[in-house]
């Protein structure tokens, strides 16, 4: 779905319940120049997938994304990531991830609608090729010829 027919869903809906959201299409140089800036109130994009090590995204967050929507994060919210990084047990850091998921859902100032879901093409010769948690990477080292 095009970002302009999903921008005017959204834009749609919030009338209904009294918000007047202005749309201004912008092309996406112009969109990160103001967006790095911290001079964006609110945009459409798309979220990357996880990445391998859940902290990159976390401090996608709360590192950069949160100054560039003028959002300040409490340092608890943060926290939950970088414990859950250090963590040993892995229902450990799940848990922290998911406290810190949960915080920056109910109080940050980013609404996620949607992330890229990759397809990859692969030849019938080509086996065990596994795609990474960033999507388009693929484990290489395990592919293997099909016998």
């Amino acid at each position: 779905m095009p970002y302009q027919v999903l921008a005017q869903k959204v834009q749609a809906d919030l009338s209904r319940v009294g918000i007047n959201a202005e749309l201004r299409p912008t092309d996406s140089v112009t969109l990160r120049t103001q967006f790095v800036a911290g001079r964006s109130a609110a945009f459409f994009n798309y979220w990357n997938p996880p990445a391998v090590e859940p902290l990159l995204n976390a401090e996608a967050v709360f590192l950069r994304g949160a100054q560039r929507v003028r959002w300040t994060i409490s340092p608890q919210i943060s926290e939950f990531a970088i414990k859950a990084s250090r963590a040993q047990d892995l229902a450990e850091q799940a848990a922290l991830y998911a406290k810190f998921t949960e915080a920056v859902q109910n109080v940050g100032h980013f609404i996620i609608l949607f992330q890229p879901y990759y397809q990859v093409a692969v030849r019938k010769s080509v086996s065990d090729l596994v795609l990474t948690g960033a999507g388009w990477f693929a484990e290489l080292a395990k592919a293997r010829p099909t016998k």
